[in-house]
C-alpha cells in the first residue's frame, strides 16, 4: 500500500471530523472552533499539495475535448469548494474583527452560507472520488 495514499486517507478523515465539529461552534468551545478552522485551512492546503500533480495537469487540459466530463466536473467542484473554504475563513476573521452589527451580520451570512454550500460540495467531492476512497480503505484493511 502506498504510504502517500494512506496519509491522504488519514488527512481526509481528520478534515471530515473537524468539518463536522464546525456546525456547532460551542460543541467543544468557541476557541476550538476558531483554531481548528485555521488548522482546517492548513490541512486543505496540504491536501492540495499532495494532489498538486493532478491539479496542475488538469489545469493545463481543462478545455481539452478529450478530457472526461467527470474529471472537469471534479476539478470545478474542487475549485469552488476551495473558494468556499477561503470565504469561510476570511468571513470568520472579519466577523471577529467587525465592530458594527451590520458588518457582523453580512460576514455571518457569508460565513454560514458558504458553510452550508460546502456541505453539499464535500458530498459531491467525496462521491466523485468514492472508488478511490473505497479502494484505499480496502487495501489498508486487507
Amino acid at each position: 500500500m502506498n504510504k502517500k495514499n494512506i496519509f491522504k486517507l488519514i488527512l481526509d478523515i481528520v478534515m471530515l471530523v473537524l468539518f463536522v465539529t464546525f456546525f456547532d461552534k460551542n460543541l467543544i468551545s468557541f476557541k476550538f472552533h476558531i483554531i481548528s478552522g485555521l488548522v482546517f485551512g492548513v490541512l486543505i492546503l496540504i491536501h492540495m499539495l499532495l494532489n498538486k500533480k493532478w491539479i496542475v495537469n488538469i489545469s493545463k487540459r481543462l478545455f481539452d475535448k478529450n478530457l472526461k466530463t467527470r474529471t472537469k466536473v471534479s476539478y470545478i467542484i474542487s475549485a469552488i469548494l476551495f473558494a468556499m473554504v477561503l470565504l469561510i475563513i476570511v468571513s470568520g476573521i472579519f466577523m471577529m474583527k467587525a465592530t458594527d452589527y451590520d458588518k457582523i451580520a453580512i460576514w455571518r451570512m457569508l460565513h454560514i452560507g458558504a458553510s452550508y454550500l460546502s456541505i453539499v460540495l464535500i458530498g459531491v467531492h467525496v462521491g466523485l472520488y468514492w472508488r478511490f476512497i473505497s479502494s484505499v480503505v480496502k487495501k489498508v484493511f486487507a
